[in-house]
């Protein structure tokens, strides 16, 4: 007889979260031309860069204006390769100036048909995903598949266009997907059993009804569970193990 008790049986909500249906709503939205405002300011860099391009414009046309008014000209070599530093700090400024401007341009707006192409793409894969997940085949698969598309629609671009609804609806399905191919030992692992719960208290977040994680994260937290060791006299020895624990269940 085997001392070890099975683990208990904890099964979350179902695969159907209304994703796909979200998803579509979305896309319906999306924009399909025109220029997107960015709402994140131009990188700080870029201020920095521009700021000092113009201080090195400034202080060589400045530098060629007191020569002119007080009639100077170049005489020796030290007073051409004086002449020749100012138009390279010149030309050097002039074009940190120039690629600031470039930098703060670009980030502050983006083609409405690339973004919503992108926001599309990542909307169709999460339905697909929806779909797929409730034929109940290879959950870990979709899990890994759901989690890139999540990453995805992480992006700054992207954000404003994915709402937070559909977030929290991929974030549920993504918490029972990694439920569901644990089997019954997943809430033993520590690594799964965290990962989904920080998945369903971001969904509870996102979603515009949260019941139904909240309704999981209550499952997830009637199962404590901890490890207890076996006395020495009734542990099991095995190949390459020291010792073994048993699952207690309070």
């Amino acid at each position: 007889m085997s001392p070890f008790r099975d683990a208990p049986l904890v099964e979350l909500g179902p695969l159907d979260v209304g994703l796909e249906h979200a998803a579509a709503r979305a896309m319906r939205r999306l924009p399909l031309g025109g220029r997107l405002r960015a709402r994140h300011a131009a990188p700080g860099i870029a201020y920095l860069v521009g700021a000092l391009g113009s201080a090195g414009v400034l202080a060589v046309v400045a530098t060629g204006l007191v020569a002119w008014s007080t009639g100077w000209q170049p005489w020796g070599v030290a007073d051409l390769a004086r002449c020749l530093l100012a138009v390279v700090i010149g030309g050097g400024s002039l074009a940190a100036v120039l690629c600031a401007v470039d930098r703060t341009a670009g980030a502050l707006s983006f083609r409405g048909d690339l973004v919503g192409r992108k926001a599309r793409g990542v909307l169709r894969r999460m339905a697909r995903l929806a779909v797929v997940a409730r034929r109940g085949d290879d959950a870990r698969g979709r899990a890994t598949a759901l989690r890139r598309a999540l990453a995805a629609s992480s992006d700054p671009e992207l954000l404003p266009w994915i709402p937070a609804d559909v977030r929290g609806r991929a974030e549920l399905l993504l918490a029972r997907l990694v439920a569901a191919s644990g089997g019954v030992a997943w809430p033993v692992a520590a690594s799964s059993r965290r990962e989904v719960r920080a998945l369903l208290a971001a969904a509870a977040a996102h979603l515009d009804d949260a019941a139904p994680a909240e309704a999981d994260l209550a499952v997830v937290d009637r199962v404590p569970l901890r490890v207890a060791r076996l006395p020495r006299d009734e542990q099991i020895e095995a190949p390459g193990e020291a010792e073994r624990a048993v699952l207690v269940v309070r």
